[in-house]
């Protein structure tokens, strides 16, 4: 005798709801419309900061990617809560990338794997 046993919508919606709160698109984008001084506070000073002039700047964060115990950043959101980036991940070893405007807003970023980003 075989007994099938029935798919919990709830539980599958709530899966997909949590798991979609914590994505690293999710963290990254709940920086935007943030100060550049809160950014630091919160991740530690950049690995690069490439000055735009009056078009702003781009603020990169390169970690350990190799060596995840010496990696300096932690890639939570902007509540700094339960929402990390984990280490050891593709996303958390991707170069990140935030776009500020000049007077320290951020607007935009973007996430790329470190074999593709050169400066």
């Amino acid at each position: 005798m075989h007994i099938r046993k029935k798919n919990n919508p709830f539980l599958t919606i709530s899966l997909i709801v949590l798991t979609g709160c914590s994505s690293p698109h999710s963290i990254m984008q709940s920086w935007v419309g943030h100060k550049e001084a809160e950014l630091y506070q919160r991740w530690g000073q950049p690995t690069k900061i490439i000055d735009k002039g009056s078009d702003g700047k781009i603020v990169i964060y390169i970690n350990g990617a190799d060596n995840p115990a010496e990696s300096k950043y932690s890639f939570c959101d902007y509540t700094f809560k339960t929402n990390c980036i984990p280490p050891n991940t593709k996303e958390y070893k991707k170069v990140k990338l935030l776009y500020i405007t000049p007077m320290g807003n951020i607007y935009a970023w973007k996430m790329q794997p470190p074999e593709t980003f050169h400066l």
